[in-house]
Protein backbone atom coordinates (compact mmCIF):
# COMPACT_ATOMS: atom_id res chain seq x y z
CA UNK A 1 0.00 0.00 0.00
CA UNK A 2 2.76 2.43 1.00
CA UNK A 3 4.77 1.31 -2.03
CA UNK A 4 1.87 2.01 -4.41
CA UNK A 5 1.24 5.39 -2.80
CA UNK A 6 4.89 6.42 -3.10
CA UNK A 7 5.04 5.21 -6.71
CA UNK A 8 1.86 7.09 -7.65
CA UNK A 9 3.12 10.21 -5.86
CA UNK A 10 6.43 9.95 -7.74
CA UNK A 11 4.65 9.65 -11.10
CA UNK A 12 2.45 12.66 -10.36
CA UNK A 13 5.47 14.78 -9.45
CA UNK A 14 7.30 13.55 -12.53
CA UNK A 15 4.42 14.46 -14.85
CA UNK A 16 3.97 17.79 -13.07
CA UNK A 17 7.60 18.81 -13.62
CA UNK A 18 7.53 17.55 -17.23
CA UNK A 19 4.40 19.59 -17.94
CA UNK A 20 5.94 22.66 -16.32
CA UNK A 21 9.12 22.21 -18.39
CA UNK A 22 7.12 21.89 -21.61
CA UNK A 23 4.97 24.94 -20.86
CA UNK A 24 7.93 27.11 -19.90
CA UNK A 25 9.94 26.12 -22.95
CA UNK A 26 6.96 26.51 -25.23
CA UNK A 27 6.43 30.01 -23.82
CA UNK A 28 10.10 30.81 -24.28
CA UNK A 29 10.05 29.46 -27.82
CA UNK A 30 6.93 31.45 -28.59
CA UNK A 31 8.56 34.64 -27.28
CA UNK A 32 11.73 33.90 -29.20
CA UNK A 33 9.74 33.16 -32.35
CA UNK A 34 7.63 36.31 -32.12
CA UNK A 35 10.57 38.64 -31.57
CA UNK A 36 13.00 37.05 -34.01
CA UNK A 37 10.35 37.02 -36.71
CA UNK A 38 9.19 40.55 -35.93
CA UNK A 39 12.54 42.36 -35.94
CA UNK A 40 14.10 42.42 -39.41
CA UNK A 41 17.45 43.34 -40.88
CA UNK A 42 17.28 45.95 -43.63
CA UNK A 43 19.82 45.89 -46.47
CA UNK A 44 19.98 48.89 -48.73
CA UNK A 45 21.92 50.51 -51.50
CA UNK A 46 21.78 54.30 -51.58
CA UNK A 47 23.15 57.21 -53.55
CA UNK A 48 25.93 59.26 -52.01
CA UNK A 49 26.94 62.80 -52.95
CA UNK A 50 29.92 65.05 -52.32
CA UNK A 51 28.57 68.58 -52.21
CA UNK A 52 31.86 70.02 -53.52
CA UNK A 53 31.60 67.66 -56.53
CA UNK A 54 27.84 67.46 -57.10
CA UNK A 55 28.21 65.81 -60.51
CA UNK A 56 29.67 62.71 -58.85
CA UNK A 57 27.11 60.17 -57.71
CA UNK A 58 28.40 57.08 -55.96
CA UNK A 59 26.58 54.26 -54.23
CA UNK A 60 26.98 52.96 -50.73
CA UNK A 61 25.66 49.82 -49.07
CA UNK A 62 24.49 49.61 -45.50
CA UNK A 63 22.23 47.86 -43.05
CA UNK A 64 19.73 48.86 -40.44
CA UNK A 65 16.87 47.46 -38.42
CA UNK A 66 13.11 47.48 -38.71
CA UNK A 67 10.16 45.75 -37.09
CA UNK A 68 6.81 44.45 -38.22
CA UNK A 69 3.54 45.98 -37.06
CA UNK A 70 -0.03 45.03 -37.92
CA UNK A 71 -1.24 45.57 -41.45
CA UNK A 72 1.76 43.89 -43.13
CA UNK A 73 3.91 46.96 -42.49
CA UNK A 74 7.49 47.50 -41.35
CA UNK A 75 8.70 50.50 -39.33
CA UNK A 76 12.25 51.84 -39.53
CA UNK A 77 14.14 55.15 -39.49
CA UNK A 78 13.92 57.68 -42.31
CA UNK A 79 17.70 58.15 -42.32
CA UNK A 80 18.18 54.43 -43.04
CA UNK A 81 16.22 54.54 -46.30
CA UNK A 82 17.18 58.07 -47.40
CA UNK A 83 18.37 58.36 -51.04
CA UNK A 84 17.82 54.62 -51.47
CA UNK A 85 18.04 52.84 -54.79
CA UNK A 86 17.33 49.31 -53.55
CA UNK A 87 15.95 47.94 -50.26
CA UNK A 88 15.73 44.36 -49.01
CA UNK A 89 14.46 42.83 -45.78
CA UNK A 90 15.81 39.70 -44.11
CA UNK A 91 14.51 37.63 -41.21
CA UNK A 92 16.73 36.52 -38.36
CA UNK A 93 18.40 33.21 -39.15
CA UNK A 94 17.32 33.16 -42.82
CA UNK A 95 19.38 33.79 -45.93
CA UNK A 96 16.49 34.82 -48.16
CA UNK A 97 15.97 38.53 -48.73
CA UNK A 98 12.69 40.19 -49.69
CA UNK A 99 12.49 43.25 -51.92
CA UNK A 100 10.96 46.27 -50.17
CA UNK A 101 9.80 49.77 -51.04
CA UNK A 102 9.05 52.93 -49.09
CA UNK A 103 5.39 53.75 -48.58
CA UNK A 104 5.64 56.79 -46.30
CA UNK A 105 8.44 58.78 -44.70
CA UNK A 106 8.65 61.53 -42.09
CA UNK A 107 12.15 62.98 -42.27
CA UNK A 108 11.23 65.44 -39.53
CA UNK A 109 10.71 62.69 -36.93
CA UNK A 110 13.05 60.17 -38.60
CA UNK A 111 10.35 57.58 -39.23
CA UNK A 112 9.59 55.53 -42.33
CA UNK A 113 7.14 52.81 -43.26
CA UNK A 114 8.13 50.19 -45.82
CA UNK A 115 6.20 47.39 -47.45
CA UNK A 116 7.20 44.22 -49.28
CA UNK A 117 6.37 43.04 -52.78
CA UNK A 118 6.07 39.43 -51.57
CA UNK A 119 3.23 39.42 -49.06
CA UNK A 120 3.83 35.75 -48.19
CA UNK A 121 6.65 37.04 -45.99
CA UNK A 122 4.07 38.05 -43.40
CA UNK A 123 2.58 34.54 -43.14
CA UNK A 124 5.38 33.55 -40.77
CA UNK A 125 5.72 36.90 -39.01
CA UNK A 126 4.12 37.97 -35.76
CA UNK A 127 3.56 41.76 -35.63
CA UNK A 128 4.66 43.64 -32.54
CA UNK A 129 2.11 45.44 -30.43
CA UNK A 130 2.50 49.14 -29.72
CA UNK A 131 2.47 50.13 -26.06
CA UNK A 132 2.38 53.43 -24.23
CA UNK A 133 5.00 55.99 -23.23
CA UNK A 134 7.14 54.30 -20.55
CA UNK A 135 7.99 55.62 -17.12
CA UNK A 136 11.39 56.87 -16.00
CA UNK A 137 13.61 54.05 -14.64
CA UNK A 138 11.60 51.30 -16.31
CA UNK A 139 13.66 48.47 -17.76
CA UNK A 140 13.88 48.49 -21.56
CA UNK A 141 15.26 46.09 -24.17
CA UNK A 142 16.57 47.27 -27.54
CA UNK A 143 16.46 44.86 -30.49
CA UNK A 144 18.54 45.31 -33.61
CA UNK A 145 21.22 44.19 -35.99
CA UNK A 146 24.38 46.15 -35.16
CA UNK A 147 27.26 45.92 -37.61
CA UNK A 148 29.76 43.16 -37.03
CA UNK A 149 27.29 40.27 -37.00
CA UNK A 150 24.20 38.80 -38.64
CA UNK A 151 22.27 37.63 -35.60
CA UNK A 152 19.62 39.60 -33.76
CA UNK A 153 21.16 41.51 -30.85
CA UNK A 154 19.45 42.48 -27.60
CA UNK A 155 20.77 45.08 -25.18
CA UNK A 156 19.09 46.02 -21.94
CA UNK A 157 19.01 49.09 -19.74
CA UNK A 158 16.66 51.57 -18.13
CA UNK A 159 14.80 54.69 -19.23
CA UNK A 160 16.99 57.60 -18.11
CA UNK A 161 15.09 60.68 -19.30
CA UNK A 162 12.14 61.66 -21.45
CA UNK A 163 12.42 65.22 -22.73
CA UNK A 164 12.65 67.44 -25.79
CA UNK A 165 15.82 66.66 -27.76
CA UNK A 166 17.42 67.49 -31.10
CA UNK A 167 16.88 64.84 -33.79
CA UNK A 168 20.15 64.42 -35.70
CA UNK A 169 18.52 63.53 -39.02
CA UNK A 170 16.31 66.61 -39.36
CA UNK A 171 18.00 68.95 -36.86
CA UNK A 172 14.54 69.59 -35.42
CA UNK A 173 13.51 69.03 -31.81
CA UNK A 174 10.89 66.56 -30.59
CA UNK A 175 10.24 64.43 -27.55
CA UNK A 176 12.86 61.69 -27.16
CA UNK A 177 13.60 58.91 -24.69
CA UNK A 178 17.15 58.55 -23.42
CA UNK A 179 18.23 55.04 -22.42
CA UNK A 180 21.43 53.69 -20.92
CA UNK A 181 21.30 50.50 -23.03
CA UNK A 182 24.16 50.15 -25.52
CA UNK A 183 23.36 51.35 -29.05
CA UNK A 184 25.66 50.62 -31.99
CA UNK A 185 25.69 51.31 -35.72
CA UNK A 186 22.96 49.21 -37.31
CA UNK A 187 20.67 49.33 -34.26
CA UNK A 188 18.81 52.31 -35.73
CA UNK A 189 15.21 51.53 -36.63
CA UNK A 190 14.85 48.70 -34.14
CA UNK A 191 12.14 48.51 -31.46
CA UNK A 192 12.54 49.43 -27.82
CA UNK A 193 10.52 46.91 -25.82
CA UNK A 194 8.97 47.26 -22.37
CA UNK A 195 6.78 44.40 -21.11
CA UNK A 196 6.59 42.84 -24.60
CA UNK A 197 5.28 46.04 -26.23
CA UNK A 198 6.99 48.66 -28.41
CA UNK A 199 7.61 51.92 -26.54
CA UNK A 200 9.83 53.53 -29.16
CA UNK A 201 12.13 53.31 -32.18
CA UNK A 202 15.91 53.48 -31.86
CA UNK A 203 17.34 56.49 -33.71
CA UNK A 204 20.57 58.36 -34.41
CA UNK A 205 22.16 60.40 -31.68
CA UNK A 206 24.94 62.98 -31.68
CA UNK A 207 27.81 60.81 -30.48
CA UNK A 208 27.44 57.42 -32.09
CA UNK A 209 31.02 56.52 -31.12
CA UNK A 210 29.78 56.30 -27.55
CA UNK A 211 27.79 53.08 -27.25
CA UNK A 212 27.02 53.52 -23.56
CA UNK A 213 23.51 54.72 -24.34
CA UNK A 214 21.28 56.30 -26.93
CA UNK A 215 17.91 57.80 -27.84
CA UNK A 216 14.65 56.38 -29.08
CA UNK A 217 11.68 58.01 -30.78
CA UNK A 218 8.76 57.62 -28.35
CA UNK A 219 5.83 55.44 -29.33
CA UNK A 220 3.36 58.34 -29.18
CA UNK A 221 5.20 60.02 -32.09
CA UNK A 222 5.09 56.70 -33.96
CA UNK A 223 1.35 56.44 -33.35
CA UNK A 224 0.94 60.03 -34.52
CA UNK A 225 2.79 59.15 -37.76
CA UNK A 226 0.58 56.09 -38.32
CA UNK A 227 -2.59 58.10 -37.72
CA UNK A 228 -1.38 60.73 -40.20
CA UNK A 229 -1.02 58.17 -42.99
CA UNK A 230 -4.35 56.42 -42.32
CA UNK A 231 -5.91 58.27 -45.25
CA UNK A 232 -3.09 57.28 -47.63
CA UNK A 233 -1.25 60.60 -47.40
CA UNK A 234 1.45 61.97 -45.12
CA UNK A 235 0.40 65.52 -44.30
CA UNK A 236 3.26 66.41 -41.96
CA UNK A 237 3.63 67.96 -38.53
CA UNK A 238 2.05 71.31 -37.68
CA UNK A 239 4.20 74.28 -36.75
CA UNK A 240 3.16 76.95 -34.25
CA UNK A 241 3.88 80.17 -36.22
CA UNK A 242 4.90 82.33 -33.28
CA UNK A 243 8.01 82.94 -31.17
CA UNK A 244 7.84 82.79 -27.39
CA UNK A 245 9.76 83.58 -24.23
CA UNK A 246 9.54 81.89 -20.86
CA UNK A 247 8.25 83.99 -17.97
CA UNK A 248 10.44 82.79 -15.11
CA UNK A 249 11.43 86.39 -14.37
CA UNK A 250 9.14 87.77 -11.65
CA UNK A 251 9.92 91.34 -12.73
CA UNK A 252 8.85 90.62 -16.31
CA UNK A 253 5.85 88.45 -15.42
CA UNK A 254 4.32 90.30 -12.49
CA UNK A 255 6.09 93.66 -12.59
CA UNK A 256 5.75 94.53 -16.27
CA UNK A 257 2.92 92.33 -17.61
CA UNK A 258 0.95 92.37 -14.33
CA UNK A 259 0.20 88.65 -14.54
CA UNK A 260 -1.55 87.57 -11.32
CA UNK A 261 0.50 85.37 -9.00
CA UNK A 262 -1.93 82.47 -9.44
CA UNK A 263 -1.37 82.40 -13.23
CA UNK A 264 1.60 81.24 -15.27
CA UNK A 265 2.47 80.98 -18.94
CA UNK A 266 4.73 81.99 -21.79
CA UNK A 267 5.03 85.31 -23.58
CA UNK A 268 4.45 85.72 -27.34
CA UNK A 269 7.34 87.81 -28.67
CA UNK A 270 6.55 87.54 -32.37
CA UNK A 271 3.67 86.42 -34.60
CA UNK A 272 4.75 85.18 -38.04
CA UNK A 273 3.40 87.04 -41.06
CA UNK A 274 0.99 85.41 -43.52
CA UNK A 275 -0.15 82.72 -41.07
CA UNK A 276 -3.44 81.96 -39.33
CA UNK A 277 -1.85 83.07 -36.05
CA UNK A 278 -1.97 86.70 -37.25
CA UNK A 279 -5.76 86.63 -37.08
CA UNK A 280 -6.04 85.54 -33.44
CA UNK A 281 -2.76 86.23 -31.61
CA UNK A 282 -0.70 89.34 -30.86
CA UNK A 283 2.74 90.19 -29.64
CA UNK A 284 2.53 90.57 -25.86
CA UNK A 285 -0.15 87.89 -25.40
CA UNK A 286 0.60 85.40 -22.62
CA UNK A 287 -0.40 81.79 -23.31
CA UNK A 288 -1.53 80.23 -20.04
CA UNK A 289 -2.93 76.90 -21.25
CA UNK A 290 -2.82 74.65 -24.31
CA UNK A 291 -5.74 72.30 -25.00
CA UNK A 292 -6.85 72.84 -21.42
CA UNK A 293 -3.43 72.00 -19.94
CA UNK A 294 -1.79 74.66 -17.79
CA UNK A 295 1.58 76.00 -18.99
CA UNK A 296 4.17 76.75 -16.32
CA UNK A 297 6.44 79.78 -16.49
CA UNK A 298 9.28 77.56 -17.78
CA UNK A 299 7.18 76.36 -20.73
CA UNK A 300 6.47 72.94 -19.24
CA UNK A 301 3.06 71.29 -19.14
CA UNK A 302 1.98 68.73 -16.55
CA UNK A 303 0.09 65.87 -18.15
CA UNK A 304 -2.68 63.77 -16.62
CA UNK A 305 -0.18 60.96 -15.94
CA UNK A 306 2.14 63.35 -14.05
CA UNK A 307 4.44 63.76 -17.04
CA UNK A 308 6.06 67.14 -17.60
CA UNK A 309 7.00 68.07 -21.16
CA UNK A 310 7.68 71.33 -22.95
CA UNK A 311 4.46 72.78 -24.40
CA UNK A 312 5.64 72.31 -28.00
CA UNK A 313 5.21 68.54 -27.64
CA UNK A 314 1.44 68.96 -27.43
CA UNK A 315 1.46 70.82 -30.74
CA UNK A 316 3.58 68.07 -32.33
CA UNK A 317 0.94 65.52 -31.36
CA UNK A 318 -1.75 67.32 -33.37
CA UNK A 319 -2.49 66.57 -37.01
CA UNK A 320 -2.41 69.20 -39.72
CA UNK A 321 -5.57 71.33 -39.84
CA UNK A 322 -6.52 70.47 -36.27
CA UNK A 323 -7.81 73.28 -34.05
CA UNK A 324 -5.42 74.21 -31.25
CA UNK A 325 -7.21 75.58 -28.19
CA UNK A 326 -5.25 78.25 -26.32
CA UNK A 327 -6.00 80.23 -23.18
CA UNK A 328 -4.33 83.63 -23.22
CA UNK A 329 -4.10 86.78 -21.19
CA UNK A 330 -4.15 89.96 -23.29
CA UNK A 331 -3.70 93.28 -21.52
CA UNK A 332 -4.86 91.74 -18.26
CA UNK A 333 -7.95 90.04 -19.70
CA UNK A 334 -8.35 86.28 -20.16
CA UNK A 335 -9.47 84.95 -23.54
CA UNK A 336 -9.91 81.60 -25.27
CA UNK A 337 -8.46 81.27 -28.76
CA UNK A 338 -8.99 78.64 -31.47
CA UNK A 339 -6.01 78.47 -33.81
CA UNK A 340 -6.24 76.34 -37.01
CA UNK A 341 -2.95 74.46 -37.45
CA UNK A 342 -2.22 75.03 -41.14
CA UNK A 343 1.47 75.96 -40.98
CA UNK A 344 3.66 72.90 -41.59
CA UNK A 345 7.03 72.09 -40.00
CA UNK A 346 9.75 71.81 -42.64
CA UNK A 347 13.36 70.81 -42.00
CA UNK A 348 16.05 73.07 -43.43
CA UNK A 349 17.80 70.10 -45.06
CA UNK A 350 16.80 68.61 -48.39
CA UNK A 351 16.08 64.88 -48.44
CA UNK A 352 15.85 62.30 -51.20
CA UNK A 353 16.94 64.80 -53.83
CA UNK A 354 19.93 64.90 -56.17
CA UNK A 355 22.13 68.01 -55.89
CA UNK A 356 21.01 71.01 -57.92
CA UNK A 357 24.07 72.59 -59.47
CA UNK A 358 25.53 74.62 -62.32
CA UNK A 359 29.17 74.88 -63.44
CA UNK A 360 30.29 78.01 -65.25
CA UNK A 361 33.87 79.10 -65.98
CA UNK A 362 35.21 76.51 -63.55
CA UNK A 363 32.99 77.82 -60.76
CA UNK A 364 30.68 75.24 -59.16
CA UNK A 365 27.40 76.65 -57.81
CA UNK A 366 24.97 74.57 -55.73
CA UNK A 367 21.37 75.50 -54.92
CA UNK A 368 19.71 74.70 -51.62
CA UNK A 369 16.31 75.39 -50.15
CA UNK A 370 16.15 78.76 -48.39
CA UNK A 371 15.50 78.45 -44.66
CA UNK A 372 12.66 80.88 -44.02
CA UNK A 373 12.53 82.76 -40.74
CA UNK A 374 9.55 83.99 -38.77
CA UNK A 375 8.99 87.62 -39.76
CA UNK A 376 6.38 90.00 -38.41
CA UNK A 377 4.17 91.77 -40.95
CA UNK A 378 6.32 94.89 -40.65
CA UNK A 379 9.55 92.90 -41.13
CA UNK A 380 8.05 90.98 -44.05
CA UNK A 381 7.10 94.15 -45.94
CA UNK A 382 10.66 95.52 -45.91
CA UNK A 383 12.50 92.20 -46.26
CA UNK A 384 14.53 91.76 -49.44
CA UNK A 385 14.29 87.98 -49.05
CA UNK A 386 10.56 87.64 -48.36
CA UNK A 387 9.99 85.75 -51.64
CA UNK A 388 13.27 83.82 -51.59
CA UNK A 389 13.07 80.11 -52.43
CA UNK A 390 16.69 79.02 -52.90
CA UNK A 391 20.15 80.02 -51.81
CA UNK A 392 23.14 79.68 -54.17
CA UNK A 393 26.58 78.82 -52.88
CA UNK A 394 29.92 78.73 -54.67
CA UNK A 395 31.14 75.38 -53.34
CA UNK A 396 34.23 74.73 -55.47
CA UNK A 397 36.60 76.42 -57.91
CA UNK A 398 38.05 74.16 -60.59
CA UNK A 399 41.52 75.59 -61.03
CA UNK A 400 42.34 77.00 -64.46
CA UNK A 401 44.59 79.75 -65.72
CA UNK A 402 41.49 81.91 -66.09
CA UNK A 403 40.29 81.92 -62.48
CA UNK A 404 43.56 82.49 -60.64
CA UNK A 405 43.17 84.27 -57.31
CA UNK A 406 39.60 83.13 -56.66
CA UNK A 407 40.17 79.63 -55.29
CA UNK A 408 39.87 80.70 -51.66
CA UNK A 409 36.42 82.26 -52.12
CA UNK A 410 34.57 78.95 -51.76
CA UNK A 411 32.30 78.54 -49.92
CA UNK A 412 30.61 81.83 -50.81
CA UNK A 413 26.88 82.50 -50.52
CA UNK A 414 25.85 84.53 -53.57
CA UNK A 415 23.23 87.26 -53.06
CA UNK A 416 23.43 89.30 -56.30
CA UNK A 417 24.37 88.85 -59.96
CA UNK A 418 25.35 92.15 -61.61
CA UNK A 419 23.71 93.99 -58.70
CA UNK A 420 20.42 92.12 -59.17
CA UNK A 421 18.94 89.99 -56.42
CA UNK A 422 17.37 86.62 -57.22
CA UNK A 423 14.86 84.43 -55.40
CA UNK A 424 15.42 81.03 -56.99
CA UNK A 425 17.98 78.80 -58.66
CA UNK A 426 16.24 79.42 -61.97
CA UNK A 427 16.52 83.21 -61.61
CA UNK A 428 20.22 82.87 -60.72
CA UNK A 429 20.88 80.68 -63.76
CA UNK A 430 18.96 83.02 -66.08
CA UNK A 431 20.84 86.08 -64.84
CA UNK A 432 24.14 84.42 -65.72
CA UNK A 433 23.11 82.71 -68.95
CA UNK A 434 21.50 85.87 -70.43
CA UNK A 435 24.10 88.36 -69.19
CA UNK A 436 25.47 90.75 -71.84
CA UNK A 437 28.10 92.52 -69.77
CA UNK A 438 31.80 91.60 -70.37
CA UNK A 439 32.19 90.89 -66.65
CA UNK A 440 29.59 89.06 -64.57
CA UNK A 441 29.91 90.32 -61.01
CA UNK A 442 28.67 88.15 -58.14
CA UNK A 443 28.54 89.35 -54.53
CA UNK A 444 27.75 87.91 -51.13
CA UNK A 445 25.99 89.60 -48.21
CA UNK A 446 29.29 91.10 -46.98
CA UNK A 447 30.05 92.65 -50.34
CA UNK A 448 32.80 90.16 -51.25
CA UNK A 449 32.97 90.04 -55.06
CA UNK A 450 33.64 87.38 -57.67
CA UNK A 451 34.23 88.63 -61.22
CA UNK A 452 33.77 86.22 -64.13
CA UNK A 453 34.97 87.11 -67.63
CA UNK A 454 31.90 86.11 -69.61
CA UNK A 455 33.64 85.59 -72.98
CA UNK A 456 36.44 83.51 -71.46
CA UNK A 457 34.01 81.45 -69.39
CA UNK A 458 31.86 80.64 -72.43
CA UNK A 459 34.88 79.63 -74.52
CA UNK A 460 36.64 77.52 -71.89
CA UNK A 461 33.74 75.87 -70.07
CA UNK A 462 33.75 72.68 -72.16
CA UNK A 463 37.54 72.49 -71.98
CA UNK A 464 37.44 72.74 -68.18
CA UNK A 465 34.79 70.05 -67.93
CA UNK A 466 36.84 67.72 -70.11
CA UNK A 467 40.01 68.43 -68.11
CA UNK A 468 38.31 67.44 -64.86
CA UNK A 469 36.40 64.56 -66.51
CA UNK A 470 33.05 66.04 -65.57
CA UNK A 471 30.36 64.40 -67.66
CA UNK A 472 27.53 66.72 -66.61
CA UNK A 473 27.90 70.50 -66.32
CA UNK A 474 24.51 70.98 -64.67
CA UNK A 475 21.64 69.18 -63.00
CA UNK A 476 18.52 67.97 -64.79
CA UNK A 477 16.33 71.03 -64.22
CA UNK A 478 18.89 73.27 -65.91
CA UNK A 479 18.75 71.00 -68.96
CA UNK A 480 14.99 71.43 -68.98
CA UNK A 481 15.22 75.24 -68.73
CA UNK A 482 17.58 75.26 -71.71
CA UNK A 483 15.35 72.93 -73.69
CA UNK A 484 12.31 75.14 -73.06
CA UNK A 485 14.18 78.42 -73.58
CA UNK A 486 12.94 79.41 -70.13
CA UNK A 487 15.36 82.32 -69.81
CA UNK A 488 14.39 84.12 -73.01
CA UNK A 489 13.42 87.69 -72.16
Amino acid sequence: MNYCFRYTHFLLLFFYFCLQFIVQNAFALDNKYSLSSSVVKIHLTAKSFDISEPWNTSTISGTGTGFVIKGHRIITNAHIVEDNTFIEVQLDGESKRYKASISFVSHETDLALITLDDQSFFDKVKPLELGELPDIHQKVSLYGYPVGGDALSITEGVISRIEYQNYVHSDLSYLAIQVDAAVNYGNSGGPAIVEKKVVGVVMQFDNEDDNSGGYIIPVNLLKRFLKDIDDGNFDGIPNLPIRTQYLESTALREGYYKLPADKSGILITKVCANTEAEDVLQQGDIITAIDGKKIENNGKVFGADNTRFVFLHYIDMHQMNDILKLNIVRKGKSKQINLPLKDITIADQEFDQDPRYFIYGGYVFVAKKYAKDCLTTKEYKISEDKDKIDTLTLVNVLSTSYNTGTHDLAPMNITTVNQQRFNSFKEFYCLISTAKTPIILLKDSLGISLAIDREVANKTNDETLEKYQIHKAQSAEVDQWEKNNSCVN
